[in-house]
């Protein structure tokens, strides 16, 4: 993880590497499994259940309004010198980030290490990050247990992933504050993988041989 230590380490280099290489030709590294699809497909429904968790049911048009101001943020990505995001929920003073858990167990357990105060350590910079583009002080991580669509259930049993739980009762919500000592470690990484890249990455090094040559370098012909 790039906020890990005083220095970068090899993980960290091997994530700025390949984000380099994303930014340079134009091209996508991405991580597939059933655990991120699940995410994806049912981040909508998160968003809602989390809604209702927060502002309850609307009971008249005022609370209408707000409800309905209360969506995933749609514009364009947030960006300062040194980062850029793009939160899910922007919502008055607060930052909202949505997590879909692939089921009741690995909630639970989410739930657990949240209440004994251990946050992935991912989310919690992912959120500071979120904060400090936003320019605002407080968030909300939301862990949700939303039922599986069943083309992703493989061999797991339908009764698994299907919950006759009350909404209110599937989502948990975690709050942060902007901490300025963490920002400034942010800033401080941002700087090295900025220097790793000026370093090592920029600018590559001009090797002129012919193709011929080039294939005997290779391939040790």
């Amino acid at each position: 993880m790039i906020m890990q230590g005083e220095s970068l380490t090899d993980t960290a280099k091997k994530s700025i590497c390949e984000q380099f290489d994303s930014w340079q030709r134009n091209v996508r590294y991405e991580i597939k499994s059933k655990y991120l699809d699940k995410g994806i497909r049912v981040e909508e429904e998160s968003i809602n259940m989390t809604r209702l968790k927060l502002l309850g049911a609307p009971h008249d048009l005022k609370g209408k309004r707000i409800y309905d101001k209360f969506k995933k943020y749609d514009g364009a990505p947030l960006e300062n010198d040194f980062l850029v995001g793009t939160p899910d929920i922007l919502f008055e003073d607060v930052v909202i980030d949505v997590k879909s858990s692939w089921s009741r167990a690995t909630w639970l357990f989410s739930v657990a290490e949240l209440k004994s105060r251990k946050i992935n350590p991912a989310y919690f910079y992912q959120l500071q990050a979120y904060m400090w583009l936003s320019n605002k002080y407080e968030a909300y991580l939301s862990y949700c247990l939303v039922n599986t669509p069943p083309d992703l259930i493989y061999n797991d049993s339908y009764e698994l992933h299907h919950y006759e739980i009350p909404i209110v009762d599937r989502v948990y919500l975690y709050k942060i504050s902007l901490e300025d000592k963490i920002i400034a470690k942010i800033e401080k990484k941002c700087k090295m993988a900025n220097e790793f890249i000026d370093r090592y990455l920029l600018p590559t090094t001009e090797i002129n041989m012919s193709e011929t040559e080039a294939h005997n370098l290779i391939f040790g012909v």
